[in-house]
């Protein structure tokens, strides 16, 4: 999960847009020459020379459109859009780069492998729809993009999805310069990350690295923790009350030779009981209510927190029957007697 590894490193010519999903808003690479381009990488290098310890920068384009007319996206940047289950609409996922001999060889992906026709490379599981210049407008019940899946990174600015060179060359676009990434052998420390911020911001320049996604992470894990402790403390509310009501059917089956093996069976079976119900209950309406909210988006809702559900699924109901059944099976202390009439 997260926008990039925590040993990876992004240089982006300029500031990203607005969105954080797009080209920089002041690059230009139609206007850009070779000597252009040779200049924008001594910048970067300079990026990467404050990191230390002698990394190299893997240069990526991006594909743009010579012109604007019927572009369907930021700028003149071709992007690649993701369907989704209304057809009517498309979700635009992001701005794929180009898949250069550097880009290949940085992810040990052999030119020969890629098919003449293939238009993306992809870690993507989606069907994927290019739009850009000279596609005209966006046709949504046309073909997808004739994707190859490749073992691309999965993280979100890192280059998942590539638009082949032969594609370019059908459609009439260019490649542009746009970012650097840069690979160490071990997660990049703060003091790296703020020597190479710096010496960004003196070329014009900025960087992006991992989000704190394990802070997310151990927030999910704390209320994943926070809610099974809050559900236990209802549950044995639920049962005390329980237990109160059933009280003297508990006396009568200690009086007639129930031991305490039954009393806590009682208890626990009891308490699995009200647990299975609150998980599905708890588990089955949050979902509807998300995917009430987020039907149009879907992918919000991914990558699906599979351990926190399986711990509050699983562990919640056996949590509940071993407390159960340990706090469970004294023997009363008094035998009361029903009043007769």
């Amino acid at each position: 999960e997260g926008n990039l590894s925590a040993h990876e490193l992004l240089i982006r010519v300029g500031s990203p847009s607005n969105d954080g999903d797009g080209p920089p808003l002041d690059a230009t690479p139609l206007a850009a020459t070779a000597t252009e381009t040779a200049a924008l990488d001594a910048r970067a290098a300079r990026v990467v020379a404050a990191l230390g310890g002698g990394y190299a920068a893997t240069p990526l384009d991006m594909a743009y459109s010579p012109t604007t007319a019927d572009v369907a996206g930021p700028g003149t940047a071709v992007s690649v859009g993701a369907r989704t289950d209304d057809p009517n609409t498309l979700r635009f996922s992001s701005f794929p780069y180009v898949a250069t001999p550097e880009v290949l060889a940085q992810y040990g992906i052999d030119p020969a492998s890629v098919d003449a026709s293939t238009e993306l490379l992809t870690a993507v599981e989606l069907p994927l729809v290019l739009v850009g210049g000279g596609k005209g407008k966006i046709n949504l019940a046309g073909p997808s993009a004739s994707t190859q899946r490749a073992d691309l990174p999965a993280f979100t600015s890192s280059p998942r999805t590539l638009v082949t060179e032969a594609t370019l060359g059908r459609n009439g676009w260019v490649a542009g310069r746009a970012a650097w990434i840069v690979e160490a052998d071990g997660a990049l420390s703060d003091a790296q990350l703020s020597a190479a911020r710096a010496a960004a911001a003196e070329v014009g320049f900025t960087i992006e690295s991992r989000s704190s996604q394990d802070g997310l992470a151990t927030a999910r894990t704390s209320a994943t923790l926070i809610g099974a402790a809050l559900a236990l403390a209802v549950i044995a509310i639920a049962v005390g009350l329980i237990r109160n009501e059933a009280v003297r059917d508990i006396r009568t089956l200690t009086a007639t030779g129930a031991g305490a093996r039954t009393r806590r069976a009682l208890t626990a079976s009891t308490a699995a009981a009200l647990a299975v119900l609150g998980v599905v209950l708890g588990m089955g309406g949050a979902y509807v209510a998300l995917l009430a909210v987020y039907k149009s988006d879907l992918h919000e809702l991914l990558p699906v927190p599979v351990a926190q559900l399986v711990s509050l699924g699983v562990g919640l109901p056996v949590a509940a029957t071993l407390a159960g059944w340990c706090l469970a099976g004294r023997t009363p202390q008094t035998f009361s007697r029903q009043a007769l009439d």
